[in-house]
């Protein structure tokens, strides 16, 4: 609508937390950051998220996150290649590279806090091709 906020000015209310009431001012809203556009990509294209991430900047994506939970650091390589894949979290891309010991891997943001993983991010394994 208006753009992005800081966390702090609007905070996440779980289920169980807050009586679920809208906290955001329509009338003066606490923008950080004004969005002037969108990049929508193929959905499941290697290629693609490559170049978006390194050209373009962070990506929203959804993910199984099932199994995060214990995640505490290393190259993450718990995924489900099953069919019954539950796609239950949205996060933000906002890189990738190589672990010398670990291999190829995507740089995640979670939303979980700081002390989620590795300072709130988490490294899952990448791969090209299942």
């Amino acid at each position: 609508m208006y753009g992005l906020t800081s966390e702090y000015k609007y905070a996440y209310s779980s289920y169980y937390g807050d009586n679920g009431v809208c906290s955001w001012d329509t009338v003066k809203p606490t923008v950080e950051v004004e969005l002037d556009g969108y990049l929508k990509l193929p959905a499941n294209d290697y290629n693609s998220l490559l170049k978006a991430i390194a050209t373009e900047g962070p990506i929203v994506v959804s993910v199984d996150a099932s199994t995060w939970h214990n995640y505490e650091s290393g190259v993450f390589n718990g995924c489900s290649y099953s069919d019954n894949i539950d796609i239950n979290h949205a996060v933000t891309l906002v890189g990738y590279g190589t672990d010398e010991k670990l291999g190829d891997y995507w740089l995640i943001r979670n939303s979980w806090g700081t002390g989620f993983g590795e300072n709130g991010y988490i490294r899952i394994a990448r791969e090209s091709e299942v």
